[in-house]
């Protein structure tokens, strides 16, 4: 009888999700997006209206990585239930375009050690060695028998070796560390 129903659920929805494509019925079966800032001004009415809590958007605007909401010219929950964020003009990130600049490649850097271990198979496709690797920990005041306090170790795009290691004092404390919640 359960897998009656189920049925039942997969075969409704799969009907409605057709039927959102038909413009005359879209409006019928989906809300429109819904504007929960406009410039730069909260809107209670729209946060009501999707059930989202004040502390949810800021959550998700910090994600985004939008930390004043009076930086953004509108913000929007769409059909499918995302957030888009777009910032004032003043307030956009600076595009190389608007230098008249073209930025150099996308590079992913390529991890060399990680967890206080070599990725050897790395080391090997740069055509690097150990030796190598010991030689640019050496710029960071490491030496061999301290790989272990390396969390992580990647190769840049100019070729040289970034390092993070384990040591809390790289850890800040003050305002300008405050990290959202109760406990800080």
């Amino acid at each position: 009888m359960a897998s009656y129903y189920s049925v039942v659920i997969v075969v409704v929805y799969l009907i409605l999700s057709k039927l959102t494509l038909v413009k005359g019925l879209k409006p019928l079966i989906t809300d429109s997006p819904t504007v929960l800032v406009r410039g730069g001004d909260i809107d209670e009415e729209g946060l009501r209206k999707v059930h989202l809590s004040l502390e949810q958007l800021l959550g998700i605007l910090r994600h985004k990585g939008y930390t004043n909401v009076s930086d953004l010219e509108i913000v929007v929950m769409e059909e499918n239930g995302s957030i888009s964020a777009i910032p004032k003009s003043d307030k956009r990130p600076l595009q190389p375009s608007d230098l008249y600049m073209s930025p150099s490649p996308a590079f992913i850097p390529i991890p060399l050690i990680m967890d206080g271990h070599i990725v050897h198979h790395n080391l090997k496709y740069l055509e690097k060695d150990e030796v190598w690797l010991y030689d640019q920990m050496k710029s960071y005041s490491l030496d061999r028998d301290q790989l272990h306090q390396v969390t992580l170790g990647t190769f840049n795009q100019k070729g040289f070796l970034e390092i993070d290691t384990n040591n809390p004092s790289d850890h800040r404390q003050g305002m300008y560390n405050y990290k959202p919640g109760d406990e800080n």
